[in-house]
């Protein structure tokens, strides 16, 4: 691909020409980023299987997360959504045009399998005027994926678009920093309880005030965070899960991340021995970076070190409440003392063995406590 054009635009009053450039970029199978009220956005027309396809692998996103859309009315939702239950009706209501996206059980059964996810399909109607006036002028609706790579923050500027897609995607609007700090939240509107997919930029206590039929996703999630997501969060969070499995606990999804890593970095060699020894098998796990969705979606989140806590605060300070040191669990770090788990990475395998050993001394309590909450969650 040739460079990437960058076209400067007033978001609030987007110019004739602009918009006409996007949509010719779009209906010639382009990729466009341009700002909306929350972070930066890559479009896409979601009728052109091909485009999807590239978006799809420039994002490196896995085949279970779809794109969610953007519509231009709800004349589209009602084409787009098999059912739009009550509850969905007063969401729609209070909340849109804005950052809420929501999940229908999707009426056409053969669009594109990047948009589906088990007959489902998110959709979302931006209050922001260029997303606005751009599809007015199209034919269809255009993807709503944030710009960044799959597990990446998402980008708030064009300047951030440029660095990463700069020859790889057509056109860039450039809006000066897009609306939000934070992703659209996401609800699933498709049963008759609706389910809490991430919490973004409309708190769940907003959501709450409007309907009270809303569940929190039905899976219990633990996330481990470390430096590297190669030895320490990655034996902590392969422990817990045959921990789990040995409770006979399920509901429970166990993950980890890292906050000075890249994606998909494979695991320590001396991790990956040290954990076999004791009937733990973490060959196959790879390096994740530590972004804000991963804590907005996690209900604990347990660290090796307090400064993974000091990094969560930058990224994401509302996570901290749900968020202990490990040797400190259930406890807040309110004590003197180093309470960090020793990083092993560059030593030898005594290292791994003596840092596994340090965890799994940890980890006793907490399968007692997932089972607890899992308890009072049945009982609600």
């Amino acid at each position: 691909m040739t460079e990437t054009k960058i076209i400067k635009v007033n978001p609030s009053y987007p110019n004739k020409e602009a918009i006409e450039e996007a949509v010719k970029m779009l209906n010639r199978g382009g990729i466009v980023s341009f700002p909306t009220e929350t972070v930066y956005g890559l479009g896409v027309r979601i009728l052109d299987e091909k485009a999807l396809k590239k978006l799809f692998n420039l994002k490196g996103r896995e085949t279970r997360n779809p794109f969610p859309i953007f519509i231009k009315d709800i004349d589209e939702l009602e084409k787009l959504a098999e059912e739009i239950r009550p509850s969905a009706r007063e969401l729609i209501d209070r909340f849109w045009p804005g950052p809420l996206t929501l999940v229908f059980k999707s009426r056409l059964k053969n669009l594109p399998s990047y948009l589906l996810k088990q007959g489902k399909i998110g959709i979302r109607l931006s209050s922001f005027p260029l997303v606005q006036k751009l599809l007015k002028q199209l034919d269809c609706p255009i993807t709503a994926t944030s710009a960044n790579i799959s597990g990446e923050e998402p980008c708030h500027s064009a300047e951030e678009v440029s660095k990463i897609f700069q020859g790889k995607i057509d056109l860039i609007l450039e809006g000066g920093e897009a609306g939000g700090n934070k992703t659209s939240t996401v609800l699933d509107v498709s049963g008759e309880n609706l389910k809490l997919i991430r919490e973004g930029s409309i708190p769940l206590g907003e959501i709450k005030k409007v309907s009270h039929a809303i569940k929190r996703n039905e899976k219990f999630e633990v996330l481990f965070i470390c430096t590297g997501n190669t030895c320490r969060s990655a034996m902590a969070e392969g422990l817990l899960k045959r921990l789990l499995k040995q409770a006979g606990l399920e509901n429970v999804r166990v993950s980890s991340a890292g906050t000075n890593t890249l994606n998909g970095s494979p695991v320590a060699a001396f991790a990956v021995e040290a954990a076999k020894v004791r009937g733990v098998d973490i060959s196959e796990h790879t390096s994740r970076k530590l972004n804000e969705s991963m804590l907005e979606q996690a209900d604990l989140i347990l660290v090796m070190s307090k400064q993974h806590l000091e990094h969560m605060k930058r990224l994401n300070r509302n996570a901290l409440r749900k968020s202990y040191l490990l040797k400190l669990f259930p406890q807040k770090n309110k004590r003197e003392g180093d309470f960090d788990v020793a990083d092993p990475m560059g030593g030898a395998l005594n290292d791994y063995n003596q840092t596994f050993l340090e965890i799994e001394g940890e980890m006793k309590r907490i399968p007692p406590y997932i089972e607890n909450v899992l308890k009072q969650r049945k009982e609600k």
